[in-house]
């Protein structure tokens, strides 16, 4: 449902309650109309909350390492760029399209004439950026 312990809590107490609705989970035998219910429930958003934490623990002490190690490590990288041997480079594809959308731009057409600009380079395959 949540990786937020208060996210899940305020959807049963804000949102379900004033409505004199209860979360039922069937499968884990789980009813926040009970006491009991209610606290296991809180008990499994706080532990998926913990967990999210971790997860973002590691991936960003794994990111660190790499960084540390002269790689990229930040996520796909940005329209434009490419990443070769740990590096950012620019990928001419991508800069000849970034261009494209400048010179438009920079000629007063809107964004949806020149996504449909581009579609029609793409459509007659001059591109293979996608």
């Amino acid at each position: 449902m949540a990786r937020n312990c208060r996210d899940v809590l305020e959807l049963v107490e804000d949102v379900l309650q004033p409505a004199n609705k209860a979360l039922v989970l069937l499968d884990l035998n789980v009813d926040t109309s009970t006491p009991t219910g209610k606290m296991i429930l809180t008990m499994m958003a706080a532990v998926a909350e913990l967990e999210r934490a971790q997860i973002t623990e590691r991936t960003q002490g794994g990111r660190k390492a790499k960084a540390s190690q002269g790689g990229y490590a930040y996520g796909s990288p940005a329209f434009g760029q490419q990443s070769v041997e740990g590096k950012l480079v620019p990928s001419d594809d991508e800069q000849q399209v970034i261009e494209i959308i400048r010179r438009h731009h920079k000629s007063g057409k809107s964004l949806r004439a020149i996504a449909l600009f581009l579609c029609s380079l793409l459509s007659r395959s001059r591109y293979n950026f996608f």
